[in-house]
């Protein structure tokens, strides 16, 4: 299944760049793909990178699928915005890792 919004893009895309795979589904699990402790960190450092909001590493394990962790993210991401940082690309600017 492909993804449905910006952030389950942005997690299939980190999943796909970090464990060095082809394709990964919304509902493809970190672990069943060969994801561990030591690539968890590198996918959520990733993550936080892209999207500009802190994601904690126990977010990767409660919510193992692009799907799931897709929901988490955006729940911070529009109810908690960082006031510090500021996006100023116009909406039609945004960059989406391949899918």
């Amino acid at each position: 299944m492909l993804p449905r919004t910006e952030s389950e893009a942005v997690v299939v895309g980190v999943f796909r760049e970090v464990l060095g795979l082809d394709r990964v589904g919304v509902e493809d699990s970190f672990f069943d793909l060969g994801g561990h402790s030591l690539l968890a960190i590198r996918i959520v450092s990733r993550i936080s990178d892209y999207l500009g909001i802190s994601v904690p590493i126990r977010w990767l394990f409660e919510a193992p699928t692009p799907a799931k962790l897709g929901e988490y993210l955006d729940t911070v991401k529009w109810a908690a915005p960082d006031p510090g940082r500021v996006d100023t690309r116009a909406e039609g600017e945004r960059q989406w890792l391949a899918i």
